[in-house]
């Protein structure tokens, strides 16, 4: 497992280099990089990204998911506790994003393209940026902290099979 996961490591990063010596951008190089190891769905995506990088709604999408994916520790666990939402902000997102997974239900994780992924996921954009216009995330009271991070986490996940949102500048 470890040789294999190096050889993936390794697999990636030259792809990486590879692009980059090619002359595409930096951010969209490294928010591709997961996919090196499908090294053709990786160049599609990259292609798509470069393209479609300056669109209007594709900014919102990854301005969107970058925040709520941005907030949340790699070892904050997906997840939501209905009987502990506070605010109505929340309950709308979590409604959002189960709206959103169902949308792509049956792909399996990273299966919808990223063309796929930005359209369905323009549904997103406004009940994130109500909940965090609205909602304190880091609020004193641990449960309600911990399910509003769960909540985020749960998008970042779903995000992440896609690309990483995160290295969008």
């Amino acid at each position: 497992d470890d040789v294999r996961r190096r050889t993936l490591d390794f697999v990636a990063r030259r792809w990486e280099t590879q692009q980059l010596d090619a002359g595409m951008p930096a951010d969209p190089v490294r928010a591709v990089r997961a996919l090196a190891r499908r090294p053709a769905d990786a160049a599609d995506t990259l292609a798509w990204l470069v393209e479609h990088g300056d669109d209007a709604e594709f900014a919102r999408v990854a301005q969107a998911l970058g925040r709520a994916s941005r907030i949340v520790k790699p070892d904050v666990e997906p997840g939501w506790d209905s009987a502990s939402a506070a605010e109505p902000a929340e309950v709308d997102l979590r409604a959002a994003v189960d709206a959103f997974t169902a949308s792509l239900a049956g792909r399996g994780p990273g299966a919808a393209t990223l063309p796929e992924f930005v359209a369905a996921a323009g549904a997103l954009v406004e009940p994130i940026d109500r909940f965090f216009d609205e909602v304190l995330v880091m609020v004193d009271d641990g449960v309600a902290r911990a399910n509003r991070l769960g909540l985020l986490a749960t998008i970042r996940d779903v995000a992440a099979a896609v690309i990483d949102w995160t290295a969008l500048g």
